[in-house]
């Protein structure tokens, strides 16, 4: 691994992390990491975070710093899920704290759970279907708690031909779901912006 990367806030800030170059992940650049933590606030204090797709885990290492009680990372790459394990045992932190699950994300979604997260992020490989398919699904599986956010990262040409990252419309749950019980709140894109082919922001329920 590679220390290339430093954490942005928190009680780490600066701390530089390996990144498991091997895998070929993609992690969220720093300036993309304090826009999120403008948004979201830089307190998490007791706040449980799910991390899909967590390639390096930036994400989750920089929650962690700002007082995050629990994240849950799902990586599909075993040497990636490793270097992951390694980080949390050098930080201090249990699998109660800090936990690396080895899943492909979409299975994983698919089936039942009984937890829910205040922060969700989700920042697949670019150009893939991983991002259109897995967001209305965790929305309809209810993983979000209530005044909860996602936040998302995708490629220029996603954001273009995804409409409801464009537009202000309500995200679509997958039609198996339409009907269930539960959580029926409206869900969209509240925040977003770019850094180049980048594009990032945070969706939130009304």
């Amino acid at each position: 691994m590679a220390n290339n990367l430093r954490i942005t806030g928190g009680i780490y800030t600066n701390k530089k992390l390996g990144v498991p170059v091997a895998s070929g992940t993609r992690p969220a650049q720093a300036i993309v990491r304090e826009v999120l933590f403008n948004w979201i606030g830089n307190d998490l204090t007791g706040k449980t975070c799910l991390d899909l797709f967590a390639g390096t885990g930036m994400l989750s290492w920089e929650a962690m710093s700002r007082g995050a009680a629990k994240a849950i990372l799902i990586e599909q790459h075993s040497y990636t899920c490793r270097c992951l394990k390694e980080q949390s045992s050098e930080f201090g932190y249990t699998k109660d704290d800090l936990l690396v699950l080895r899943r492909d994300v979409y299975r994983w979604l698919n089936r039942s759970h009984k937890e829910d997260f205040d922060i969700i992020f989700i920042d697949p490989p670019y150009n893939t279907d991983y991002f259109k398919k897995c967001v209305p699904l965790l929305l309809a599986k209810n993983l979000l708690k209530t005044g909860g956010y996602i936040f998302y990262e995708v490629s220029a040409k996603e954001y273009e031909e995804i409409p409801w990252l464009q537009e202000s419309i309500v995200i679509p749950r997958p039609l198996r779901y339409s009907t269930e019980q539960g959580d029926q709140k409206e869900y969209k894109v509240i925040k977003n912006n770019n850094r180049g082919n980048t594009y990032f922001g945070l969706i939130g329920g009304s």
